[in-house]
């Protein structure tokens, strides 16, 4: 299933302007980073006027999001294979595909900023974040449907287990995103997370 371009902010939109304003901030973000990054640069890189971009962004961090999640996910794939595995399986492999080329860069410039920045770590959190966890969750629904995930399964962590090691890759030992750390990711983290029941506390209570 492939998804379809959506913006993380609510707002009505014309994609024919758009698409060449977010698509100008991902270039700047990928060559020269967050901090470069203005909204001039950004009006004159896409021959679009300033008041067009502030008519449809609340500032910088509102448009660094909105072009990380409308352009930069939207070749991310959440495919319906008939098994849990299998989609977070192909999840990930599209993830990986998606963070191997300029959103990879992209997300490595904000990634860095946002203990830095409130403003873009609470725009990340409602745009870029919550897609990723809305897809995971839609996999996960299907799972729990059809029982392969266990009663009490810690789903809740499941995100950052599996956005962890993507992040480490990129951000500190420059390994590949490749089939093979996605396949074990999945098989040796992510399945037996789910196959696994929360253990009782000492009270008895998961």
């Amino acid at each position: 299933m492939r998804r379809t371009a959506r913006s993380g902010l609510g707002r009505p939109r014309d994609d024919s302007r758009d698409e060449a304003i977010l698509d100008a901030v991902l270039d700047v973000l990928a060559d020269h980073g967050y901090s470069a990054l203005t909204m001039d640069g950004v009006a004159g890189r896409a021959r679009a006027g300033k008041a067009t971009i502030y008519r449809r962004w609340h500032g910088k961090a509102d448009l660094v999001v909105d072009a990380m999640s409308r352009l930069g996910l939207r070749r991310l794939e959440v495919p319906d294979t008939g098994s849990v595995r299998g989609d977070l399986l192909g999840f990930g492999t599209s993830l990986a595909a998606v963070l191997s080329g300029r959103l990879g860069r992209v997300a490595t410039a904000v990634v860095g900023e946002l203990p830095r920045s409130a403003d873009l770590a609470g725009a990340f959190r409602r745009s870029f974040w919550a897609i990723l966890r809305s897809d995971l969750e839609e996999i996960l629904r299907r799972g729990v449907d059809r029982g392969e995930v266990a009663p009490g399964a810690p789903l809740d962590l499941l995100g950052g287990v599996i956005a962890g090691p993507f992040v480490l890759r990129l951000m500190v030992t420059g390994e590949p995103l490749d089939l093979a750390f996605v396949t074990r990711l999945v098989d040796e983290v992510a399945v037996p997370l789910l196959r696994v029941p929360r253990a009782a506390g000492p009270t008895g209570t998961a």
